[in-house]
């Protein structure tokens, strides 16, 4: 289930991707901005809604753990991909020399 929560969350991620202009050294605050809403929306949907629904449907588990458990993981993910998606997305940025 968490597999398939995390398919989800890069279909989500990806179908924006152009918006972000990152191949077009234009990822500042804008799109910095875009990036995060896109990805903190990406993750309630993924980690609160998509995976623990399959794991209270396919493994029989509890759901106030379940949806514990997706808060926990989505409140990670959030933070991390907030610090070094955004980062790693400004470094490539301003280095690509492709196009």
């Amino acid at each position: 289930s968490w597999v398939v929560a995390d398919g989800v969350y890069g279909i989500i991620i990806g179908l924006f991707s152009a918006k972000y202009q990152i191949t077009k050294r234009h990822f500042r605050k804008k799109e910095i901005g875009l990036f995060n809403v896109v990805q903190i929306i990406a993750n309630v949907i993924a980690w609160i809604g998509v995976a623990p629904t399959l794991d209270i449907l396919l493994m029989d588990k509890a759901p106030s753990f379940a949806y514990l458990q997706g808060v926990m993981a989505c409140s990670t993910n959030v933070i991390v991909v907030a610090v070094l998606g955004t980062l790693l997305n400004y470094i490539y940025s301003v280095t690509f020399t492709g196009e």
